[in-house]
């Protein structure tokens, strides 16, 4: 009988002794680990979802939003953009000693790229008093930009107007005079994204010829 008591006691005793270990391993895979005295955060579903919500909602509060097609914002983009891509000339037809000749992959002319994806093809305009075509306004465009320096550059957008309109005030590049003209724009749909279908440039007409 004395046998049988004391095996009892040593079982109840091991028991006690485990018991706290058990409620330490279920506190730890409930809690976050934090500093010694700090409060416990409970990681519960509730908590881990509003954590996520936050988060979301901060993400969206910092993305960059795009300016609308309708606004001046969205045509000063445009013609910042525009007038600072790379233009490459490439002779048609090449020259005799590179005719056959396979070249790869080459160089590529950023300017009527963007030119060709963000004006409609029956893009019409008027500059410095006198109406363009499409290749026209090109033309123009690539003559404005021989002039253009982007870092001197600044906008003011003209408010109340009937379409997207600004002023655009540069330092020309290499002559160091100061530039000024006013840009609007109408804008369509085609091919799933908003293009320019008419811009009007006023301004010095020398600004826009070679």
């Amino acid at each position: 009988m004395v046998l049988v008591a004391r095996s009892a006691l040593s079982i109840a005793s091991l028991a006690l002794l485990a018991q706290p270990s058990r409620l330490a391993l279920a506190s730890s895979t409930t809690s976050l680990s934090l500093p010694l005295g700090a409060p416990t955060a409970q990681c519960t579903l509730p908590a881990l979802s509003r954590a996520f919500a936050a988060m979301s909602d901060l993400t969206s509060s910092t993305a960059p939003a795009h300016p609308a097609p309708s606004t001046p914002e969205f045509l000063q983009e445009r013609l910042a953009a525009l007038l600072a891509s790379p233009h490459i000339h490439f002779p048609n037809p090449p020259p005799p000693a590179l005719r056959g000749i396979r070249m790869g992959h080459g160089p590529v002319d950023l300017f009527s790229t963007r030119f060709a994806n963000w004006f409609a093809q029956d893009v019409r305009g008027v500059v410095g008093g006198r109406e363009v075509d499409r290749e026209g306004l090109k033309e123009a465009l690539l003559a404005l930009q021989r002039k253009w320096d982007g870092g001197s550059a600044r906008f003011v957008p003209r408010e109340g107007a009937e379409k997207p309109a600004t002023k655009l005030l540069w330092t020309q590049r290499g002559t160091g005079n100061q530039a000024e003209i006013q840009a609007a724009a109408e804008f369509k749909e085609e091919g799933g994204t908003p293009r320019i279908s008419h811009l009007t440039l006023d301004g010095d007409p020398s600004l826009f010829s070679s």
